[in-house]
């Protein structure tokens, strides 16, 4: 791949994009299969959470 192939693209104007195509991009408050969430808890899954998965 050249550099002239390469496109550079700003998160915020993916997420403007996203915007427009209809994607909610509200957090998620989710658990994940090493720290589920109890019934009722709600929290929004951070970087410690992912590093954990892949550790």
């Amino acid at each position: 791949m050249e550099m002239d192939d390469l496109i550079l693209v700003s998160v915020g104007a993916l997420r403007e994009q996203a915007r427009e195509a209809g994607v909610d991009l509200a957090p998620k408050k989710l658990g994940s299969a090493l720290r589920p969430l109890e019934e009722g808890e709600q929290r929004v899954v951070t970087s410690g959470d992912i590093m954990k998965i892949f550790a």
